[in-house]
């Protein structure tokens, strides 16, 4: 996923209109009404960011900040998974649906990604003036391997089949109105 970087002046004249309009967490992966019923029973941490708290600005994007993905991290998966998901979305987009800025996967043996290496991240990187925006890290215990997914559609099918467990980690980041630059949401 590329980013390419756009005038900050332009940005603060589109995100300070579009302010009150978000994707809503409706529109989040985890809250499909198939997913939604599966256990939260995994513990997804970050050595970046706590959750509900303020993301470095090392996680943000292209433009913004370093866009390195965070240092991830979860306890075992429950008995009978075999491989894992990740989807990072973006709720609070001014778009229909949540904005996608990253999808991986691997096998149960991994329960740790180190900072940087998720390849897929296209790191945080909201309107200015559009306010905080979350980026929820969503975690799913898979009985069967995915076939590398690397669309949220293509993984979705997946998931409604062979999720067991999930687990979610969020975090915060917002930019300011007047100077485009990253602020504590």
């Amino acid at each position: 996923m590329s980013q390419t970087p756009m005038s900050p002046w332009l940005l603060r004249w589109i995100g300070l209109p579009l302010r009150g309009r978000r994707a809503g967490d409706a529109t989040l992966a985890c809250n499909d009404p198939v997913l939604a019923a599966l256990p939260q029973t995994l513990a997804l941490h970050s050595d970046s960011f706590k959750h509900g708290h303020a993301m470095n600005v090392r996680q943000a994007g292209i433009g913004v900040g370093d866009n390195l993905s965070p240092e991830l991290q979860w306890d075992t998966l429950p008995d009978g998974a075999t491989h894992w998901a990740l989807l990072i979305e973006d709720p609070d987009v001014p778009l229909r649906h949540a904005y996608v800025h990253g999808v991986a996967s691997g096998p149960a043996s991994v329960a740790r990604l180190a900072e940087g290496e998720l390849e897929s991240y296209a790191g945080a990187r909201p309107l200015p003036g559009h306010g905080p925006h979350r980026y929820v890290f969503q975690l799913f215990a898979l009985t069967q391997p995915p076939d590398a997914p690397s669309t949220r559609e293509q993984l979705m099918p997946l998931l409604r089949r062979h999720a067991v467990a999930r687990g979610r980690l969020d975090g915060l980041f917002r930019r300011d109105w007047l100077r485009a630059r990253p602020v504590a949401p």
